[in-house]
């Protein structure tokens, strides 16, 4: 859940208390609790640069697993609810590695027009992210995905048998 959902969950809840039994030193209490809470969410923030890395938000190692397993539908499941909470370049981030997946799907599936559809997609939506791409190279994957589609040029041209399937490249942590 996004930091941004949760605060609006708690915030809702608490209007709607105060709201409910009208009651304006309860008002008051609320507010105060919800400036407080503010103020610790924007502390937070700062102490991040502004954004929570994406290595801590639920789910992204998970799929990033799953990805590395060759489970890539079920990569792109996980990823995609992250992606459906993410804004600006780490949402944009998000859909590219998420097409990526799917396109390493469809190659799993012999759907080469998807596949390269999907690969073509994905580097858009990755140098749009990038910014907002930790924990992952996205300079590694992207030469990746370049590399995998020369290779599926060569398949379709029968020039090779085996695509050079990749795991997600990390940042090495410091």
């Amino acid at each position: 859940m996004s930091f941004g959902r949760l605060f609006w969950g708690i915030f809702r809840d608490k209007l709607a208390i105060a709201i409910a039994v009208e009651s304006a030193a309860l008002c008051r209490v609320i507010v105060h609790g919800i400036v407080e809470l503010a103020g610790t969410l924007n502390a937070f923030l700062k102490s991040t640069d502004g954004r929570v890395p994406m290595a801590v938000e639920e789910g992204f190692d998970r799929g990033c697993e799953l990805f590395d397993a060759g489970e890539y539908f079920e990569a792109h499941e996980v990823w995609e609810d992250l992606w459906a909470e993410a804004m600006g370049a780490r949402h944009a981030f998000l859909q590219g590695l998420i097409q990526t997946a799917v396109a390493l799907h469809h190659a799993g599936n012999q759907n080469w027009k998807g596949t390269r559809s999907l690969l073509a997609s994905s580097l858009k939506y990755l140098e749009k992210g990038a910014k907002d791409s930790d924990p992952v190279d996205v300079a590694a994957l992207t030469d990746k995905i370049l590399d995998f589609e020369i290779a599926l040029q060569k398949k379709l041209a029968g020039e090779v048998e085996e695509l050079p399937f990749f795991k997600v490249p990390l940042l090495q942590r410091r």
